[in-house]
């Protein structure tokens, strides 16, 4: 499998009554091999991200990892969103990844 970005985003936690993400369970991508799953809070996420490192959405489909989109980081009003698509929406969107 190639290389898709530095770590794969393979599900989410939200906060209680709320849809706002807390933290997402992780996995290096080395290209050839995945790291073991991690699991990051959002803001650490968040400043990964405007560090330079790549994260994309990773769905499971079939027993096996699905290449999804490019997660970015958008910042409203002082707070910051992880989203995988381009509207400029404040609230977090990751796709359809499962909850943990």
């Amino acid at each position: 499998m190639p290389k898709w970005a530095d770590y794969l985003v393979i599900a989410v936690h939200y906060g209680l009554n709320t849809d706002s993400i807390e933290s997402v369970k992780i996995r290096a991508d080395y290209g050839d091999k995945l790291g073991n799953p991690e699991i990051k809070t959002k803001s650490s996420v968040v400043s990964m991200i405007k560090k330079g490192t790549t994260f994309i959405t990773a769905p499971v489909e079939n027993s096996e990892y699905q290449k999804g989109k490019n997660v970015s980081v958008y910042t409203y009003e002082g707070t910051d969103y992880l989203r995988s698509d381009k509207n400029e929406t404040p609230k977090d969107n990751l796709e359809n990844l499962p909850s943990f």
